[in-house]
């Protein structure tokens, strides 16, 4: 008599239920979680692979607007004396035959900060109303050698003539990559 014949069947359905658990379960570790955790991988790297691909149309997208930028913080080209002299040469051309008048020109104000060189002059010039914002419209529509950053207004009275003078401060800033 064989092992088998001797015991019953409730022992014999036991031993085939331990049987399949213990073979599923080797079958999970041996075939069925390695598959699993090979197919993640496989997804994670072809998005990896996918971002890569990506990357040199997104740096081109990155050169275009980094290019965009540098051109609307002013010119580039141009040494912070020239900037300083066509700011004056403008203001003067525009105020040739008005009642505006440059009354103070302070000295240009030069930071350099890790890659960038920001070139400031500021400017005080008296006139009419109408004279200086045509003048704070100017700066913004037609000069490019440098950006009107900010401008203030205010009055003062002349002690000579007693009467009030208007007055306008313009701040102007080129902004360029140091070399």
């Amino acid at each position: 008599m064989s092992f088998l014949e001797k015991t019953s069947y409730r022992n014999k359905f036991l031993f085939v239920v331990i049987a399949i658990l213990v073979l599923s379960w080797l079958a999970w570790q041996m075939s069925f979680a390695p598959t699993l955790e090979l197919s993640k991988t496989k997804s994670e790297l072809t998005d990896k692979i996918s971002e890569a691909s990506n990357l040199q149309t997104y740096l081109q997208q990155m050169q275009i607007e980094k290019a965009q930028l540098e051109a609307i913080l002013g010119s580039s080209d141009i040494t912070p004396e020239e900037m300083q002299l066509g700011i004056v040469s403008y203001v003067a051309d525009i105020a040739d035959d008005k009642s505006m008048k440059i009354e103070e020109l302070y000295p240009l104000h030069l930071i350099k900060e890790q890659d960038c060189q920001i070139a400031t002059q500021t400017i005080i010039v008296s006139g009419t109303y109408a004279e200086l914002v045509r003048l704070c419209m100017a700066f913004e529509a037609d000069f490019n050698l440098a950006r009107l950053a900010s401008v203030n207004y205010w009055t003062d009275t002349d002690p000579k003539t007693r009467k009030k003078k208007l007055y306008a401060t313009y701040y102007l800033q080129n902004i360029q990559r140091a070399v």
